[in-house]
């Protein structure tokens, strides 16, 4: 009987162990699906994505999961842990239209699924339009969103996360949205969620004034009165796969290729129009979409330029922007085989643009125009393009996209020309002069989409004019004289004469010329050039800037200084930039009669000499180039070949690292080679007779081609707008 009751005890005791080790599983299963849910959500999306890679980031990163819910006109900011983990937030700033307004105190944490409202020091809508910000600790935007209009006793955010819809409402601080919502409105057109980054599939609701009708498109196409006519909550989804549409149409015009990718990203763009009981368009509207994108690798960490135009703007035969189409038909019958097509014409067309920062944040919304560079690679696939936004793009002041803007409202959106690959170099070189006092024009990646779908990996790039030079070199530069890369000016035409034409092996006309031309300056822009292998150099085209005045003390002084040019054709891209390769003797350089003009000076070979080994020793250092390429690979690896495999074809991730190891090869060695051809023509010094007959013979060639090219009918010739490509 004993023996029975301790076999009953110890079955009990095994039973009860049993159970509890079955809930601790149970426990443990559950907790770890949620993060198995996290993880897989972004490794469905890149199947190179490690697991390891993925939980570390998920811990670490502060900004992934932190959402902006709710800003107030009571000035207060409210956030949300989204998130399965707990996220410190210490000495997060907030701002407000590109001023600090706020920041958390260190110590602060939000525990997951957790509010946390930061108190400000101006109402967070004040404007018509407003930047809100979250800056991390190191001075990264980590969270952007646009705020309307705030009046007294308002709020606006997002209403309700499961259903995505946003709106004004009564403020509700740390705690859900309650109560009534009413949606923003886009020129009287409202809509339950604006254009955004979303994570899920949601219902888009629209609504207007009564008694009007609203009309709607989901492909880019111009609404009219024949379009679907609104009549209830539209889907939005992720279009991405094989059924994709602005590639097929501009892939129409082969060029010598049958290449189609196999499938592409894509949103969805909503464009919508009111009309009221008379027939006449009261409001248009125009938003995009994008889902499950927040986190692809492809565009993590990179802003993004969403374009809406209908699509026959850009792919018409006959009117179409981005095709030869008939202008380059009109000149192939006609026996001229190149320089022309619709993309060479510098037509312009409306479009509509949304900014979204690095992370996927909008800032900015405005129409526009754009228009193909009408640059020698406009008949690639993927080209470049310009940007000129209408007026009114400067109340979005906080937003990254106004740095790259001009004076004017329009932007270079380049293709990278012939480092199509790997997309780097230019960007490291601006890594490496960021502080120098040479001019350089900062870069910013951007992924475009166009019509919701995507479009590759550009370069977003500044535009040399006043505004440029005022913040470059901070201060105002006063009455510019400014001469554009290969644009007649008087005056510099006039500085240019007298430079070819002086003789500056005498000390006192060299002297007279420094008061004249920032010779460091001009032998930076030389030497730069030359360290690189820009195979495509010709200095007398360049950009060259001075103040209208002269006699005052820095740049203010009315010297003449030159702005470095695009630096894509350099370091390996072909054969003609390698690393030992003396990129002195090219035909642009040999034949620049001002370069060798002042080669004659034994004082300006002697700068030119110290101006490369300050650079060497200085800017170019190996830990230098070496950190700017690591990170420059990391950041843009995984989203330059997905941009070549969108147009050309797939890139594997082997080939591209050994382009970048090209890259380090080429700067490894460069130094001692190019020094030694810097010292090499030091001591020979100028060739003016050399560089004239060189000069006459690019000449007599140049008129051999333009008479065997012709001339064509203006039917396929260019727009009237010439001001756009000179600038």
């Amino acid at each position: 009987m004993r023996n029975n009751n301790k076999n009953n005890i110890k079955d009990i005791v095994i039973i009860a162990l049993s159970a509890i080790a079955i809930v601790l599983l149970i426990l443990i299963v559950v907790m770890s699906g949620k993060r198995d849910k996290e993880i897989s959500e972004v490794l469905q999306k890149d199947s190179e994505i490690t697991t390891d890679t993925l939980i570390s980031s998920i811990n670490n990163s502060t900004g992934v999961y932190l959402e902006i819910t709710e800003a107030a006109f009571d000035k207060w900011l409210e956030i949300h842990n989204t998130g399965t983990e707990t996220i410190d937030i210490s000495g997060v700033k907030v701002s407000v239209n590109g001023a600090d307004s706020g920041t958390v105190p260190e110590g602060t944490v939000i525990l997951k699924d957790e509010y946390y409202c930061i108190g400000l020091d101006t109402n967070p809508g004040g404007n018509a339009e407003n930047i809100i910000s979250l800056i991390n600790a190191d001075g990264t935007a980590i969270k952007s969103m646009i705020v309307p209009k705030l009046l007294s006793g308002t709020s606006y955010g997002i209403y309700d996360s499961d259903t995505n819809v946003w709106g004004f409402m009564t403020p509700s601080k740390g705690m859900e949205n309650q109560g009534d919502v009413t949606y923003i409105s886009y020129d009287g057109i409202s809509f339950s969620a604006p254009g955004g980054f979303y994570d899920e599939s949601f219902e888009l609701v629209l609504e207007c004034k009564e008694g009007e009708i609203i009309y709607y498109t989901t492909d880019g196409t111009d609404p009219t009165t024949e379009s679907a006519v609104y009549g209830g909550p539209i889907r939005i989804s992720n279009k991405s796969g094989s059924g994709y549409n602005v590639a097929a149409l501009a892939f129409g015009y082969r060029q010598g290729t049958n290449y189609f990718p196999s499938s592409v990203d894509a949103g969805m763009v909503v464009r919508a129009i009111t009309v009221d009981k008379s027939g006449t368009v009261t409001g248009e509207a125009t938003q995009s979409y994008f889902i499950g994108l927040t986190r692809d690798t492809d565009y993590y960490n990179i802003a993004v330029l969403s374009i809406t135009t209908d699509p026959d703007n850009l792919f018409d035969y006959e009117e179409g922007i981005y095709v030869g189409g008939k202008s380059k038909e009109d000149a192939l019958i006609q026996g001229i085989e190149s320089g022309y097509g619709n993309y060479y014409n510098k037509w312009k067309k409306t479009a509509n643009i949304e900014y979204y920062e690095p992370d996927k944040g909008k800032t900015l919304e405005s129409s526009g125009e754009i228009m193909v560079y009408p640059d020698e690679y406009a008949n690639q696939r993927q080209k470049s393009l310009v940007i000129n936004l209408d007026e009114g793009y400067e109340a979005y002041e906080g937003s990254g996209m106004l740095k790259y803007l001009s004076e004017s409202g329009y932007v270079n959106i380049f293709q990278n020309e012939e480092d199509n690959e790997t997309k780097i170099r230019n960007y490291l070189i601006n890594d490496l002069f960021r502080y120098s006092d040479v001019g350089i024009t900062y870069s910013q990646p951007v992924v475009v989409f166009v019509d919701g779908e995507y479009f590759g990996l550009y370069s977003m790039q500044e535009i040399y004019d006043a505004k440029y030079l005022n913040y470059r070199y901070d201060r105002d530069t006063g009455n510019l004289i400014i001469r554009y890369d290969g644009v007649y000016n008087e005056e510099y035409d006039s500085f240019y004469n007298y430079v070819t034409t002086t003789d500056f092996s005498v000390s006192s006309n060299y002297e007279t010329l420094k008061t004249r031309l920032d010779v460091e300056n001009y032998a930076k822009y030389i030497c730069i050039n030359m360290y690189f292998g820009n195979s495509s150099f010709y200095p007398y085209k360049g950009t060259a800037w001075r103040t209208g005045s002269s006699g005052d003390e820095g740049y203010l002084d009315g010297r003449w200084r030159f702005l470095l040019p695009e630096l894509n054709k350099t370091m390996y891209v072909t054969s003609t930039e390698s690393t030992t390769i003396n990129t002195y003797l090219q035909r642009g350089v040999q034949s620049d009669l001002m370069l060798q003009s002042l080669l004659m000076s034994p004082e300006f070979c002697e700068t030119l000499e110290n101006t490369m080994q300050e650079l060497i020793s200085e800017y170019i250092t190996e830990d230098k180039w070496k950190s700017a390429l690591d990170n420059l690979a990391d950041l843009l690896g995984k989203p330059a070949r997905a941009s070549y495999t969108r147009y050309y074809g797939t890139l594997k991730e082997a080939t591209y690292n050994s382009e970048v190891a090209l890259i380090e090869e080429f700067l490894t060695g460069r130094a001692e080679y190019i020094m030694k051809y810097t010292s090499e023509l030091a001591e020979k010094g100028g060739d003016l007779e050399n560089a004239r007959k060189i000069l006459k013979e690019m000449e007599e060639e140049k008129k051999l081609k333009d008479m065997i090219n012709g001339s064509i009918s203006d039917s396929s010739g260019t727009d009237e707008n010439e001001d756009q490509e000179d600038s």
